[in-house]
């Protein structure tokens, strides 16, 4: 009998801009350092201007559908973000 097969985790992530600390991007991923090393690389369009970025903020969600309703959610709602934000 083969072992249980692992869910796969999807996390929601802040990073902060080094170069201009006023600007936080807010994503949803399956390989959380993966996605962060594109952000530095410069291979999303998005955030290829304000490199470099540090990770600031990172919650594991059990699925791609609950990682998309946090993330939608952090970017629709200042007082929600600020609040997420701060827990970090």
């Amino acid at each position: 009998m083969a072992p249980p097969r692992r869910r796969p985790m999807f996390w929601v992530y802040a990073i902060r801009s080094e170069s201009r600390k006023d600007r936080v991007y807010i994503g949803q991923t399956y390989d959380l350092m993966r996605r962060v090393q594109a952000h530095n690389r410069g291979d999303v369009r998005s955030t290829e201007d304000d490199r470099p970025w540090t990770l600031i903020r990172f919650e594991e969600c059990a699925t791609r559908s609950a990682a998309r309703w946090l993330e939608k959610s952090l970017k629709q709602s200042r007082g929600r973000r600020v609040k997420w934000l701060s827990c970090a």
